[in-house]
């Protein structure tokens, strides 16, 4: 049997099996090419196929592979590359750094999609090439004489494997890129074609809606496979970004207190008696861990996003603390103290992280006003054993460097966002 004949029925096996993948399958359409070793998708749809490669394969093993690259189109897997990725894309010959970080972003996406075959049904008929965490969510690789492990890979998402990824292969002077895997890695034009920032958004936005049409059409079928319901629901569900999330946790706290014992001075002019603010103020806590974790662009953006707030609502007085695991040092905040806000930027530190003494500082000197504590750290700290002390009307916020620690801290406080590390 010819290599297109395989691949031909393959599709047309994995339509009458799979209908849910069947139906997003014919948008990927094949092209037989020598240039690649094996198979792999590029960001146009096109599924680019290795004839020789596929004459070796057992028919079982080419419905496997085409399920593995359909999965990484319609996960939107090519337009989720890091930024220096994306970028190399639109132009310019790429660096072995460049190279490097798309091998780490594709081994991070196959031991998502690997992973997820075992809840489809056909891991065991991948090619012994991939990478192949078992069905616990692990896998592990040997650099030199140590192993190291990838865990939980089920409820990880891509970018936070690749940067596990990233941080062993800086380990270890790149044990981790060199890790044998099934699609196509090598050959940044095969791989990489250029395309514009327009076709990008253009192809990502009609795979966006494939995906959401398989949601739809299939979830209440019970035919979907739950890894795939979860992670196209992620997928599709809009990410609020973190200074979203800190201004929508900070406007009902700091809305204006209004009374009828002071008029608003609007009133005569428009005929209508309209209330007044009230002289009472609102007292924010915001605490910045420097222990080494925050670098110098999280700490600009914090400060921006600090005096978008003073700015915003005059009223506001923020207490900043900075520590890392001893007493923290105090800055007071108002709308006209630029100069304080932009000190924050110098703030370096060190050391391990402790949220105790900030607790102990908070309950030493609450005041009648103060209503909320928002907290930029990594996470990596006491939270959960000390954050219970603070009283009840305290509003608790984490805006956390590190995605790991979301979940573990989630039940401590009322809000927590993510805030990436440059």
């Amino acid at each position: 049997m010819t290599p297109e004949a395989k691949v031909m029925n393959a599709r047309m096996k994995l339509r009458k099996e799979k209908p849910y993948l069947g139906d997003v399958l014919l948008y990927l359409q094949p092209k037989f090419d020598d240039a690649i070793s094996t198979m792999g998708v590029d960001m146009n749809g096109r599924l680019t196929v290795s004839p020789t490669w596929v004459e070796t394969l057992k028919p079982e093993q080419v419905i496997a592979i085409i399920i593995h690259e359909l999965l990484h189109i319609l996960l939107m897997h090519p337009y989720r590359d890091p930024p220096e990725v994306m970028a190399a894309r639109h132009g310019g010959e790429p660096t072995a750094d460049v190279i490097r970080k798309h091998r780490l972003a594709n081994i991070a996406c196959d031991l998502k999609i690997n992973f997820m075959c075992h809840d489809i049904g056909c891991q065991s008929d991948l090619p012994p090439c991939g990478v192949l965490p078992d069905k616990f969510g692990t896998f592990s690789f040997k650099v030199g004489t140590k192993i190291h492990y990838i865990k939980d890979i089920g409820a990880k998402s891509v970018e936070r494997l690749y940067r596990e990824l990233l941080d062993i292969d800086d380990e270890t002077d790149g044990g981790a890129s060199g890790i044998k895997s099934l699609d196509n890695h090598e050959g940044w034009a095969q791989a990489n074609p250029q395309v514009s920032d327009q076709t990008v958004k253009q192809r990502a936005g009609d795979w966006m809606v494939r995906a959401a049409g398989l949601l739809s059409a299939h979830k209440s079928k019970g035919t979907l496979p739950e890894n795939l319901i979860r992670e196209l629901e992620l997928l599709l569900t809009p990410v609020m970004d973190w200074r979203g999330k800190l201004q929508r946790f900070v406007q009902p706290i700091v809305a204006m207190e209004t009374s009828y014992r002071r008029i608003r001075r609007t009133s005569w002019a428009i005929g209508v008696i309209l209330p007044g603010r009230s002289g009472e103020g609102v007292h924010i806590v915001a605490h910045v861990d420097t222990s080494g974790s925050m670098k110098k662009p999280e700490l600009e953006q914090i400060t921006a996003e600090l005096y978008g707030i003073l700015d915003s609502y005059p009223h506001v007085r923020i207490t900043l603390l900075h520590s890392n695991a001893g007493p923290p040092q105090v800055l007071e905040l108002r709308e006209t103290d630029r100069d304080s806000i932009l000190e924050l930027v110098k703030l370096t530190g060190g050391g391990g992280t402790s949220h105790r003494p900030v607790v102990t500082w908070v309950n030493n000197n609450m005041e009648e006003m103060t209503q909320a504590i928002i907290c930029f750290t990594d996470g990596l700290s006491d939270i959960q054993s000390c954050f219970g002390d603070m009283p009840n009307n305290i509003y608790r916020m984490l805006v956390l460097t590190h995605e790991d620690q979301i979940e573990k801290l989630r039940d401590h406080c009322e809000e927590t966002a993510y805030l990436p590390v440059a």
